[in-house]
């Protein structure tokens, strides 16, 4: 995971440590202490996983617009906020979203179960659709495939809508 720094506000931070922060604390601060579940956090290319047994209020993924925070274990809470590791209630799920966004340009996923599994996009997704690239330049999508054909150095692998175009250096 590299290292990337962004404004807060006026505050310069590094939107990585800040994400790990937040997954920690709420793996510690919600987690059903009597299942013997083993919390996990497994770090690969692509993605940060944390698994952690938990008392679920319901199933299924998480929507930060519609997310109703409940607290599982109050008096940890409690002392995080006092050493300045959590906010408020619900602070954690909004600052991971916040930071993974300008980490990673991605939102993360938190589902809710028995088992509760946060997943954080580490890469910048390189993936844009004609559609998306007409939209943003205010052009129509065939003068986008036009635009795109006439460069050299780059070229259509696969077929239909299953390819991509690949960067030839």
């Amino acid at each position: 995971m590299n290292d990337l720094f962004v404004l807060d506000g006026i505050v310069n931070v590094n939107a990585r440590d800040r994400i790990l922060r937040e997954i920690v604390s709420n793996t510690l601060a919600h987690r059903d202490y009597s299942s013997g579940y083993p919390a996990k956090m497994i770090i690969d290319d692509e993605k940060i996983t944390v698994e952690n047994s938990n008392l679920a209020h319901g199933m299924g993924a998480l929507d930060l617009q519609k997310f109703e925070p409940f607290p599982k274990n109050p008096a940890i809470s409690k002392v995080f906020r006092e050493i300045g590791l959590a906010d408020e209630l619900g602070s954690g799920m909004r600052n991971t979203y916040k930071y993974t966004q300008l980490y990673s340009g991605q939102n993360p996923l938190f589902e809710e179960g028995d088992i509760f599994r946060t997943i954080i996009p580490l890469r910048l997704n390189n993936k844009i659709t004609r559609q998306a690239i007409a939209e943003g330049a205010e052009v129509s999508v065939k003068t986008i495939q036009r635009t795109l054909k006439e460069i050299d150095n780059l070229q259509y692998v696969g077929s239909g809508n299953n390819g991509h175009w690949e960067l030839n250096e």
